[in-house]
């Protein structure tokens, strides 16, 4: 027998104490009362016979007695919790894999798969007996122990009542590795897979050594009607700032046709419905190009257009977001250049500080400059456009006087010269560029290179080998667009950001210097705390939805980030018709395995409470007192 309640320490002299208390409460007596009477003799009778009982008195007592020292006894007995001491060969260790992942969501099952899942494993866990030891692990991101082996069933119960899925997938070659890990040199080890088997379990235990332990698994699920957002994602139009252009893909996982309503909608208003005709398994990419206000949170859903729902909702509604439109100030050094000027105003997302060459350097923080046919004023740091470098003044060397030359070959697919034909553009006079070490030629002629990009003292430099003037250059469209291009490299916050991240896989968010965490509010309104490391906030979200930020070290950075589950694989939720692992088929693990019983402490507690109406009864019938 071993006992896994209080210590004996502490229940010693709880007892003793408790002994004390009852056997005082027995020595007490009544205080009898004096009376004065009219004849004593009268009374004499009764004495004499209340003397005669005298002992039969002491017995009910004692018997009293007896019994409230059996109920503390039992009491004691009960908050020890006896068990039948166990052989450790002949426990039974079950390693229980539930899956939590997205596709658990599914509502082919009332409610869900995974409440089905849940109702299985509470019956399995009413049979289990004293020699059995269980271990739950539930799969998603990551394994995750709900409690180590044990076999006390409430415990048990409450870790099934605390699953819950989550809009990732599961990684299951990182749990059977670790339940491999926990079952090794265990006492007939036993493995349970609880899921819907929408996944490859052959590549999921690929390299894992499974065949010397029995594998049970229960399955769950049986639909496969689905249409989902795989893909939602804005970007600025480089040559518009003010709009974004927006990219849905969407897909039907479904063996029959579907139609659907794609929504698009901004901060809660819908500006664009389209009705989308989608085959079975049938991909679909929509582009969607509107004006989008600074800061603004673009939702995606989709419904079906008869009216029903499909059997997963986690991914029919997708989160994106755009940052704050920054203005940018850029200066221009130039003696007059209509041309220049008018391209530059086209972006609206820039303010334009015209100088001339040789005026002092305007104070206030700068984006970038023009440099036409100029050198930069003194104490202006940042990128830099050159057109028509003076000699010596500029960051590149000038190589031989052109004239007569055009655009002989350039990098098609490089963003400075994207949509630009350079073809046709003929250049009067201008001079060919030497490019330095790590230098990169954009476009050039057959003489030499005329457009270079690079980096001097870690500024960004643009240079143009000739005045646009002398050439037909600014009577194109390429004019235009390579200004708007040249200034949109300059802007690097649009680079970087991302408007959507995927669930179950890091988000990494630049942070101020000297922050050290962010408190993070999920979806759900729920909060947590993640550390700072090389200046980047680092975090895995496990549900879709948007994410704020918050800095309490610099307020004054607080972001916001969506996040999505964009997760084709997951969302193709039909269940595996039957679950193989190794050649073998596997089959729901048997009820009853283990012996069941009441443990000891139940037994005691209701011989304490037999005692106590023994106890009333005795009272009520006189036979204590």
């Amino acid at each position: 027998m071993s006992f896994t309640g209080l210590a004996w320490t502490t229940l010693w002299p709880l007892a003793a104490a408790s002994a004390i208390v009852v056997v005082a409460a027995y020595l007490l007596r009544d205080r009898r009362r004096t009376l004065t009477v009219a004849f004593v003799p009268l009374w004499a009778n009764v004495v004499r016979d209340r003397e005669s009982s005298r002992w039969w008195s002491r017995l009910r007592h004692f018997v009293s007695l007896l019994l409230q020292l059996l109920l503390v006894f039992l009491l004691l007995a009960a908050l020890s919790d006896p068990r039948r001491r166990v052989d450790r060969q002949s426990l039974h260790h079950y390693a229980v894999l539930v899956d939590v992942s997205a596709s658990m969501q599914a509502t082919d099952l009332e409610p869900s798969r995974l409440s089905v899942a849940e109702q299985q494993l509470h019956r399995w866990i009413d049979q289990i007996g004293d020699r059995d030891r269980v271990l739950m692990v539930a799969i998603g991101r990551d394994a995750t122990p709900m409690l180590p082996f044990t076999s006390d069933r409430t415990a048990l119960h409450a870790a099934v009542t605390r699953l819950a899925a989550r809009d990732v997938a599961a990684n299951w070659h990182l749990g059977l590795r670790r339940a491999l890990e926990l079952l090794r040199d265990r006492s007939r080890p036993e493995l349970i897979l609880v899921t819907d088997g929408a996944f490859d379990l052959g590549a999921a235990a690929s390299g894992l050594d499974l065949t010397r332990i029995p594998i049970f698994a229960w399955r769950v699920g049986s639909g496969r009607k689905n249409v989902a957002i795989t893909a939602f994602a804005a970007r600025r139009v480089p040559l518009d700032r003010t709009s974004v252009e927006i990219l849905l893909q969407v897909v039907n996982t479904d063996d029959v046709a579907h139609t659907v309503q794609a929504r698009l909608s901004i901060d809660k208003t819908i500006i664009d419905t389209r009705q989308l005709q989608l085959g079975p398994g049938q991909q679909l990419a929509q582009y969607f190009e509107d004006p989008v206000s600074a800061g603004a949170e673009l939702v995606a859903t989709l419904h079906m257009a008869d009216g029903s729902r499909d059997q997963l909702s986690a991914d029919d509604r997708a989160f994106a977001l755009l940052p704050e439109r920054h203005r940018a100030k850029i200066l221009v050094v130039t003696r007059g250049n209509a041309y220049l000027e008018a391209a530059l105003l086209l972006d609206q997302s820039v303010d334009l500080t015209v100088i001339s060459p040789g005026q002092a350097l305007p104070e206030g923080k700068w984006d970038g400059a023009v440099l036409d046919a100029a050198p930069a004023p003194a104490g202006f740091h940042g990128p830099k456009l050159w057109l028509a470098p003076p000699k010596g003044e500029g960051p590149i060397e000038l190589g031989r006087t052109l004239r007569g030359v055009g655009f002989d070959s350039w990098k098609r697919d490089d963003p400075l010269i994207a949509r630009l034909v350079l073809a046709d553009v003929q250049v009067a006079v201008g001079h060919s560029l030497i490019p330095g070490p790590g230098d990169e030629v954009i476009a050039k002629s057959v003489q030499g290179p005329l457009l270079v990009r690079g980096t001097r003292n870690r500024e960004p430099f643009i240079a143009l080998g000739f005045e646009p003037r002398d050439s037909d250059m600014v009577l194109r469209p390429a004019w235009p667009l390579l200004m708007l291009n040249a200034l949109g490299s300059f802007f690097t916050e649009d680079t970087r950001y991302i408007s959507s991240w995927v669930t179950g896989r890091p988000a990494s968010i630049p942070c101020p210097a000297g922050v050290g965490f962010a408190e993070v509010t999920l979806p759900d309104k729920s909060q947590i705390r993640a550390g700072v490391t090389d200046e980047h906030l680092a975090f895995v979200p496990e549900t879709a939805g948007v994410y704020r930020v918050h800095f309490p070290e610099a307020p004054e950075a607080d972001t916001e980030i969506a996040v999505n589950l964009s997760d084709p694989v997951e969302s193709r939720i039909q269940p595996a018709t039957k679950l193989s692992l190794a050649g073998r088929t596997l089959l729901p693990p048997p009820l009853g395995s283990g012996s069941s019983g009441r443990p000891p402490w139940s037994a005691l507690v209701l011989a304490v409470m037999a005692l106590v109406l023994f106890e009333w009864l005795a009272f009520h019938r006189r036979w204590t007192t």
